[in-house]
C-alpha cells in the first residue's frame, strides 16, 4: 500500500535549544527525545531539525516558544520523522539548570545572552528556565511570589495629586486577586506584561510595559493609566471629550493652552481664576468686562490708565 504524507502518527517531545529561524517563520531546532543524544560532540544544536509550530487560527502573533522549553508535537511524514511539528509546550517544575554543554538545555553562552532579551536592570537575557523549584506558568497566573513581580511595584507606587481650590486625589491601588487558574497570562522576556483576569469580583484587564507604564481596567469598569515618561497625542481632524462628573488636571509645573483661533470658556456658576504672584490679560483688539451685577475692582495702588 502507497503511503502518503500524514499516512501515520508519530509523536514526540523535545526540548527547544534554538528559535533563530533564518527563515522567520517561528521554527525551533529541537532536540528530540529517544531520536537525538544528549551528547553535542556528534549531534550539534546547528544540525538538529528545524520543527515547524502549529499556530492558531485567532492568534498568529503569540510564539512564546524559547530555549529550554519542553515541547510536544508530531511528524507530519511519520514513521520517516523528517518534518516535526510542535504542538504545544509542555509547562513544568524544573529542579536543575543543565550545563550550557549538554543536550536538551538552552544552549545559549554569555556572550549569546548578551545580546537577547533581558528584564530592566539586568546586564542580559538569562537562560531558561529561569527559576528552579516553581511552575514555568508565570507567578501573576498562580498568585505566587507576587512581591517579586510588577505587581508589587504597583502597590507601593500609587500617586497623589492635589487639585485648584484645596483637596485631592490619589491613583487607585491594583485590584490583582487573581485566582488559579482564571487570570490568563502572557509575559515576554524583557518584562512586558498582558493579563485578562476572569477571577469573580477581580475582573481585569492590564496592559504593562516594563518601563512601568501601563493601563489596568478594574472591575467596576474604572481605568488607571499610567506613564513613567512623556506622553504625547495627535488628533488631525476633531476630539471631543465628555466628563459627566468632576474633572481636574494637576500640574506641577506649566500649564499652557493655545488656540489657533478661539477660546471659550463657560461655568454654569462661578468661574475662579487666583494666581500666587502676577495675573496678566492682553488683547490685540477689544477687551471687555461685563457684569449683571455689582463689579469690584480692588488694588494697592491701583492704576488705571
Amino acid at each position: 500500500m502507497e503511503s502518503y504524507l500524514g499516512s501515520h502518527f508519530a509523536w514526540w517531545v523535545g526540548v527547544v535549544e534554538s528559535r533563530q529561524d533564518p527563515k522567520k517563520m517561528g521554527r525551533c531546532q529541537v532536540r528530540i527525545l529517544g531520536s537525538h543524544t544528549d551528547l553535542k560532540s556528534i549531534i550539534p544544536t546547528a544540525d538538529l531539525p528545524w520543527a515547524q509550530p502549529l499556530i492558531p487560527l485567532n492568534d498568529n502573533a503569540s510564539l512564546q516558544i524559547k530555549e529550554g522549553d519542553y515541547v510536544v508535537g508530531f511528524y507530519l511524514d511519520g514513521h520517516d520523522s523528517q518534518v516535526p511539528i510542535i504542538m504545544g509546550i509542555l509547562p513544568g517544575i524544573p529542579v536543575a539548570l543543565p550545563a550550557v554543554t549538554e543536550g536538551f538545555a538552552d544552549p545559549r553562552t554569555g556572550a549569546e545572552l548578551s545580546s537577547a532579551p533581558r528584564r530592566p536592570g539586568a546586564s542580559s537575557g538569562v537562560r531558561y528556565p529561569s527559576r528552579l523549584n516553581e511552575s514555568t506558568l508565570s507567578r501573576l497566573a498562580r498568585n505566587e511570589r507576587i512581591s517579586e513581580t510588577p505587581i508589587q511595584s504597583k502597590k507601593t507606587s500609587v500617586s497623589t495629586a492635589s487639585i485648584a481650590g484645596g483637596g485631592s486625589w490619589s491613583e487607585p491601588p491594583t485590584p490583582y486577586a487573581a485566582v488559579y487558574p482564571y487570570n490568563r497570562v502572557m509575559e515576554t522576556e524583557s518584562g512586558h506584561i498582558l493579563e485578562f483576569d476572569d477571577t469573580p469580583g477581580a475582573e481585569r484587564i492590564h496592559i504593562y510595559h516594563r518601563s512601568g507604564t501601563f493601563d489596568e481596567y478594574h472591575p467596576d469598569g474604572s481605568k488607571v493609566t499610567r506613564i513613567n515618561k512623556d506622553a504625547y497625542e495627535i488628533v488631525v481632524s476633531d476630539k471631543n471629550v465628555y466628563v459627566k462628573g468632576s474633572l481636574n488636571i494637576t500640574a506641577d509645573q506649566d500649564i499652557t493652552l493655545k488656540a489657533g483661533q478661539s477660546i471659550t470658556i463657560e461655568a454654569g456658576t462661578d468661574v475662579k481664576i487666583k494666581a500666587g504672584t502676577t495675573f496678566s490679560s492682553e488683547a490685540g483688539a477689544t477687551q471687555e468686562h461685563k457684569s449683571g451685577g455689582p463689579m469690584t475692582l480692588k488694588g494697592i495702588p491701583m492704576n488705571l490708565n
